[in-house]
């Protein structure tokens, strides 16, 4: 039987975008130029984070550098209690006027508009609030990112996602890095000589902040004992004399010490539930002003299996969102089939949106961006969108009309085929 689209009435192409770039070509332009290439929705950045972007389809300023206060879309100071008052307003002056005018734009157009907002990966916040930074069993500080269990840092976050819906501007938002982050990720240059496969990842990644402690603690989890150990351990497997000669581990070493380490289990439940639980709380400010919200899957902790290592539990939060987006930004069809089954285990279709990712290195040709997509289309999924508007070459934005004519035809097919089949 054909696959059916419970949510394909319209199926989605979306586009992301900077809005520094938006601002260089023209809100209106922008919306237009979405439309034509055949989006019905634009995800636009309003909170970001430090980045260095080629843009390569301009001659003049083509490498751009975000800046890391990360805050284009200004907001009032007196919308925050805590943290997020030391916010700067925005880097020109000029962010109210381009998102007040591009979603004018869009509404004209067709074009849906989704603010953008990443969450917890803040670094000037991290630096400026260590104690509501994520802290590792050694007792560093991230310099990068806030710990989601700690009771300022979810405040923060709540009051931000408020602020910019409160705007009226959207339609909808994209929630990215409601998560634990962990080390590794290209903000600084990492210098690590040591064994950073997914068991010491995670275990060098484990926050043990007051607030993880006192959760620990509430739940009956000795956090002290399990830092101890996750120090010595790691402390072992980095300086002991297997280290030269041994493999990397794949995932099947991390499985182990799950099941062997109860302690560990349970830490990792209790993260799993406190991201779980701020994200139950962001989406109902969405739910409340009648704002669509999409959740971004892990993105440091990708593939989608390993997205708990993150703290995202798919299959928790994905019925407390409208969707949840996959960044399946891998090169091979299969790793993207590997990523939907997985998906697949854990929520319906309807559920989920593929993001394709328009950069040289993941994608030769249209036929190979066609053969992701179908993936996608055959297991049910209707949403789909394309990483990004700002970053991609001419060549494979060229492809984005033809893929999303392919998509709407693909669904209506789809869904034609399956009400004969029900008839």
């Amino acid at each position: 039987m054909a696959p059916l689209y419970p949510d394909t009435a319209v199926p989605e192409v979306a586009l992301f975008a900077y809005p520094w770039d938006i601002k260089r070509a023209g809100a209106v332009p922008f919306a237009t130029e979405a439309r034509k290439l055949g989006a019905n929705r634009a995800y636009v950045a309003t909170r970001y984070h430090t980045a260095e972007v080629i843009m390569p389809r301009r001659n003049t300023a083509v490498v751009f550098n975000a800046d890391e206060n990360g805050y284009h879309l200004p907001l009032a100071r007196s919308a925050f209690s805590g943290m997020g008052a030391q916010a700067p307003v925005d880097q020109d002056g000029q962010g109210g006027q381009l998102f007040g005018d591009l979603a004018r734009a869009a509404e004209r157009v067709g074009v849906g508009l989704s603010a953008w907002i990443v969450a917890l990966h803040a670094s000037r916040l991290a630096r400026a609030h260590p104690e509501s930074a994520l802290e590792n069993c050694f007792g560093d500080r991230s310099a990068h990112f806030l710990c989601p269990a700690d009771p300022a840092t979810a405040t923060y976050l709540t009051e931000l996602v408020a602020a910019t819906l409160a705007t009226g501007m959207f339609s909808g938002v994209m929630l990215e890095g409601v998560s634990y982050g962990l080390l590794g990720h290209g903000h600084p240059h990492e210098l690590h000589g040591v064994r950073m496969d997914p068991v010491c990842r995670y275990l060098a990644s484990l926050c043990f902040c007051r607030s993880c402690l006192a959760e620990g603690r509430r739940r009956g989890i000795d956090g002290a004992q399990l830092r101890a150990w996750v120090t010595a351990e790691l402390s072992r497997t980095w300086n002991g004399p297997l280290g030269p000669a041994r493999m990397d581990d794949e995932g099947a070493e991390l499985a182990s010490l799950l099941v062997t380490q109860p302690g560990l289990a349970a830490w990792t439940r209790m993260r799993c539930e406190i991201v779980t639980g701020l994200v139950e709380t962001l989406s109902a400010i969405g739910r409340d002003l009648g704002v669509r919200v999409d959740l971004s899957a892990a993105i440091w902790a990708r593939p989608a299996y390993f997205n708990w290592m993150e703290g995202v539990d798919l299959a928790a939060s994905g019925p407390l969102v409208d969707h949840v987006v996959l960044e399946s930004y891998y090169p091979s069809a299969a790793e993207i089939a590997r990523e939907l089954d997985h998906a697949s285990f854990l929520l319906p279709p309807a559920k989920l949106g593929l993001a394709a990712l328009l950069w040289h290195g993941y994608l030769t040709s249209y036929e190979d961006l066609a053969s992701k997509i179908d993936l996608a289309l055959s297991c049910g999924i209707s949403k789909f969108s394309f990483y990004h508007w700002s970053s991609a070459p001419s060549t494979m934005l060229g492809w984005v009309p033809r893929i999303s004519t392919h998509i709407q035809q693909e669904c209506a097919r789809y869904t034609a085929r399956g009400d004969d089949d029900a008839g």
